[in-house]
């Protein structure tokens, strides 16, 4: 490996760095937004409501998955439980199965506005959903990242580039 290969490790790096930069000001920014929508949504349904008494006492059951493919941090979307719903179909499970596996879907959704939710508070949810989309692609160039940092500390152990380097100082 050649300092010209190190230059290319480094270029991409800084690259890397820059977008997750960018990423994390478009997190800052669907992350307010969010906020303002929820507080909206207060303000539209009245503060009283949302006293600790009125919220809701079960256990919270995660509502969002994130799968690591190949490197990548991806959120699973609904559209991956209709396509097991229609394999569990055509594995011909019964109707009580069926039914309890949605009464566990339901169950673990926090609604703190009731079923009826204002269009704010579904807003605000269409922008966390948004950034948890952006954490995933965060977290998939901070794996790129740290790849590209392992292979440049390996890199540097090479005699070669060592040399290389020294000639460039003196």
């Amino acid at each position: 490996m050649s300092i010209k290969d190190l230059n290319e490790l480094l270029f991409d790096r800084f690259s890397y760095v820059n977008e997750i930069m960018k990423l994390r000001k478009d997190l800052n920014s669907k992350l307010s937004l969010a906020n303002v929508c929820i507080s909206k949504a207060k303000t539209t349904r009245g503060i009283s409501l949302f006293s600790v008494n009125s919220i809701e006492t079960h256990d919270l059951e995660p509502s969002v998955f994130v799968n690591i493919e190949n490197d990548e941090f991806k959120r699973e979307t609904e559209k991956n439980e209709e396509e097991s719903e229609v394999k569990n179909r055509k594995s011909g499970e019964t109707e009580e199965v069926k039914e309890e596996k949605k009464a566990v879907s339901t169950k673990g959704q926090f609604r703190p506005f009731g079923v009826l939710e204002p269009t704010s508070a579904k807003d605000a949810r269409q922008q966390m959903g948004e950034s948890i989309d952006i954490l995933c692609r965060i977290a998939t160039i901070q794996q790129k990242i740290n790849k590209i940092d392992e292979e440049f500390s390996a890199t540097l152990k090479h005699e070669e580039v060592i040399k290389q380097l020294r000639k460039l100082y003196v």
